[in-house]
């Protein structure tokens, strides 16, 4: 069990770092862009662009999950959430032509490729606080299981 909880410990922090690696280049470069153009500067796709790294994390938190049987059901429906959500964006962009710039942005379909990537960018957070609920929760189970001495005694 202990070995279990070690290795999901490793997986969770692991895992959320790389969660939240693309949010926090995000942040940092949205920043500086900002401070030297005098205005505000957002880069929204950059954890989309980084989506392979987001998927990476996704697998171990569900790794780490699963081996400490903790939070699986949440963060395995929201990793599969966002695996499909962005290439469902992706794909939709495509199909009606706002990728290529046969269509104009705009309309209806506009704001559904726009709400897309709104729901995986919240879904990329949402999972970034799961991962690190995961790893408080790993960490108190850890210790748990440890054996210290009752007081009094000698270790």
């Amino acid at each position: 069990m202990k070995i279990h909880l070690t290795s999901a410990q490793w997986c969770a922090v692991i895992g959320t770092i790389l969660i939240w690696l693309p949010v926090i280049l995000m942040l940092i470069t949205g920043i500086k862009g900002s401070l030297s153009a005098n205005q505000f500067l957002m880069d929204y796709l950059l954890p989309a662009e980084l989506f392979f790294v987001e998927v990476i994390g996704c697998i171990l938190l569900i790794i780490a999950s699963l081996l400490a049987n903790i939070m699986k059901k949440i963060i395995i429906i929201i990793s599969i959430v966002i695996v499909v959500v962005l290439p469902a964006c992706q794909l939709t962009a495509v199909v009606s032509g706002l990728a290529s710039g046969a269509m104009t942005p705009g309309g209806w379909i506009w704001f559904l490729v726009l709400g897309l990537l709104f729901i995986y960018d919240i879904l990329i957070v949402v999972i970034g606080i799961l991962g690190i609920r995961l790893i408080y929760k790993i960490h108190a189970a850890q210790g748990e299981i440890r054996n210290y001495p009752a007081e009094g005694e000698s270790p």
